[in-house]
């Protein structure tokens, strides 16, 4: 039987709901069950309805969220790889650096080779040398003087110099050999300068630092006439 019309439903209550009254009543209620149920059916279809549009709304937010995401993850991607290449370049860069470093090491090495040194003379050859050259004696000359003239060859021979050393000297050029009271007196003087400059020991006054200081430079002095 179809659904009645709520005007024929009304009709029944108000003009037969005494013709048989318990039967009626109990219809009657039973429709009335009915309509509540149907009223909280279509309520709850409402509320479902209502219900699945917040979360197609939620789940449209949350496919927005993961595409911008996904995104961004693409993006970071993309910047760490063009950082990973740029640290990879500069570590490219850095051991070229160290490779022409190495080469020009090893060419300068080989360069130190090829110059010779300096030679050190002692202070009484260089200063004889030095006065021939100013008063204008050329250099093949005064190397023929210094082993045939006899004051200069026993001037040489004093020291054990050989000719190859007084030549080299002369084309490639010499430093002074400092005397013994020279080097003496440079290794007084950094002792000294090193005391100045650190500070006084802890609970120590400034005279015993002093004391100390000097007791140091004895030493040096007693240990430096033994070994020269």
């Amino acid at each position: 039987m179809p659904r009645q019309k709520p005007e024929f439903i009304n009709f029944v209550r108000t003009e037969y709901q005494y013709a048989n009254g318990t039967f009626i009543k109990g219809l009657l209620e039973h429709i009335d069950a009915i309509e509540h149920e149907l009223k909280i059916s279509k309520e709850d279809e409402q509320e479902a309805v209502r219900k699945y549009g917040e979360a197609e709304q939620k789940n449209d937010r949350l496919a927005g969220n993961v595409v911008k995401l996904t995104s961004e993850v693409r993006q970071y991607r993309a910047e760490i790889e063009r950082l990973r290449a740029l640290v990879d370049e500069k570590a490219k860069d850095e051991r070229r650096m160290f490779e022409e470093c190495e080469k020009l090491r090893a060419a300068w090495l080989e360069l130190e080779k090829q110059v010779p040194k300096k030679v050190v003379l002692p202070k009484e050859v260089a200063e004889r040398m030095e006065h021939w050259l100013s008063q204008g004696c050329d250099k093949s000359g005064l190397l023929f003087d210094f082993y045939h003239s006899p004051t200069e060859k026993r001037l040489v021979d004093r020291y054990g110099i050989e000719p190859e050393t007084i030549a080299e000297a002369l084309y490639y050029g010499y430093t002074v050999e400092q005397t013994k009271e020279e080097r003496l007196r440079e290794g007084v003087v950094e002792l000294y300068q090193k005391w100045m400059e650190e500070p006084v020991e802890e609970g120590m006054t400034y005279d015993e630092s002093l004391l100390k200081a000097l007791h140091g430079i004895a030493d040096y002095t007693i240990k430096f006439n033994a070994e020269n």
